[in-house]
């Protein structure tokens, strides 16, 4: 629901808007343009989201300068799980204007994210900070996503040398083990094991150069499953 009424409250905003300079804007329209604009409106009420983006399409085919029905159009590909189409609309409206709503710079940094293109997504969010929105919150969590974006690209171009091997068999049985951790002197291992088809923390303790035996950790195993 929450979806639906985001998309008809986009339409209706922008359909009393004002005209910029150099774009086409809902309001500048009229004849069977505007009537294609409102039957696409009338498609989100339904919630009809295939209908509402071929009506769009439709639209922008002969009126591509109209920078508010692209912006739907995109925010109707994202959520149709369309992630790839709605980034490259979203990068045509930019391209088209780069201020016309700032946000948007935001909203295609989220997407890239999504997708897992990392550089990208860093890059939109630093445009969207440079523009100065007013939006405290966006700008908190486009600062915080700029750091964890560059991290993590930088961790797939550079990644470190890893080479899982297997623990004894005083800990890896044929039954499951799974979610490791360790303590900060790496002298201790808790993990859950499955025994007769109950999951239950285990420990196994670090000593005189091998794993000790796992044994279940009674103090905090309960009737129920457990998972660290």
């Amino acid at each position: 629901m929450r979806v639906f009424l985001f998309l008809l409250i986009f339409m209706i905003g922008i359909v009393n808007g004002h005209s910029q300079v150099g774009i086409m804007k809902v309001a500048d329209l009229d004849g069977k343009y505007r009537k294609q604009y409102l039957k696409a409106q009338s498609y989100i009420k339904e919630r009809d989201l295939v209908r509402a983006e071929k009506e769009l399409s439709d639209l922008l085919a002969d009126v591509p300068s109209l920078i508010e029905a692209r912006i739907f159009l995109g925010h109707i590909q994202y959520e149709r799980g369309l992630k790839k189409q709605a980034i490259s609309t979203y990068e045509r409206v930019l391209k088209q204007s780069k201020t016309f709503d700032v946000r948007l710079w935001f909203q295609l940094a989220e997407t890239y994210r999504e997708v897992q293109d990392y550089d990208e997504a860093a890059r939109a969010y630093q445009t969207f900070l440079s523009l100065g929105d007013s939006n405290e919150k966006l700008i908190k969590r486009a600062e915080k996503s700029v750091k964890q974006c560059l991290f993590i690209a930088d961790a797939i171009a550079n990644p470190l040398p890893f080479q899982p091997e297997l623990l004894p068999e005083s800990i890896n049985t044929a039954a499951a083990e799974y979610l490791p951790s360790f303590t900060a002197d790496q002298a201790l291992l808790i993990y859950t094991a499955v025994r007769k088809g109950q999951e239950d923390f285990y420990e196994s303790r670090y000593e005189n150069g091998e794993w000790s035996v796992g044994k279940p950790i009674d103090d905090l195993n309960t009737s129920g499953n457990e998972e660290w």
